[in-house]
Order: C-alpha cells, then sequence, then structure tokens
C-alpha cells in the first residue's frame, strides 16, 4: 500500500506541467548598427516563485527572446545602454545578494556592469 501511495503520488507530480513564466517587456535599446538590442524585462514565474528582472541580448532579426545576460531579484531599476557596437553597460540598484547572474561576454558583445 505505501509504494502504491508514493507511485500514485510520484505520477501527480512527474507530470505536472512546468509553470509559466510570464514576461513584461520594460524597454528595448538598438545597438548603433541596428543589428541587435537589449531587452529589460520583468519575469513573474506565478505563485511557485517570485518576480525578478532581466537583460537579453539579441539579434535584432530574431522574435526569439536571446541570451539572458543578467538577472536579479525583484524590481530593481536597471538601465541598459550601448557604449559601441562590441560594448553594452548594464547599470543597475540591485544589491550583490540578489544577483542571480550577469554574462561579461555573448557574441562578441562585451557587457560591464555597474551598481548605481
Amino acid at each position: 500500500m505505501k509504494h502504491l501511495m508514493l507511485g500514485m503520488l510520484l505520477g501527480i507530480v512527474g507530470c505536472s506541467p512546468a509553470p509559466e513564466i510570464k514576461y513584461t517587456q520594460i524597454i528595448n535599446v538598438i545597438s548603433p548598427s541596428r543589428s541587435h538590442e537589449l531587452l529589460v524585462m520583468r519575469q513573474d514565474p506565478g505563485a511557485l516563485g517570485s518576480l525578478s528582472t532581466a537583460v537579453f541580448l539579441r539579434a535584432v532579426d530574431t522574435t526569439a527572446r536571446g541570451e539572458r545576460i543578467f538577472v536579479a531579484k525583484g524590481e530593481p531599476n536597471v538601465i541598459a545602454e550601448w557604449l559601441s557596437e562590441t560594448h553594452a553597460s548594464v547599470r543597475h540598484s540591485a544589491k550583490a545578494e540578489d544577483i542571480f547572474s550577469s554574462k561579461e561576454s555573448v557574441g562578441g558583445i562585451t557587457i560591464e556592469y555597474a551598481s548605481k
């Protein structure tokens, strides 16, 4: 009986769909040559998590979200800008312990970060 109940529980948990994350675009900033863009977005996983803010880097000619280059807990102020075609800047008000990830380089584009 114990194994049957455990099997039923695992079957229910194993078959449940992954939570849908809702993305809300805050701003997009296009590179000087108009080939790439930085997207600042809020990520809301619903009841299973907490809000976070992310910056994505992607080619302008795609509808995919692109490469997530920065993620911070909550809703810190984030300013993304292009310093040149191959150099971007992300300034934010997040505390160091609230930053989940920050990539320094993606596809030949260097990203610098600064706390404001």
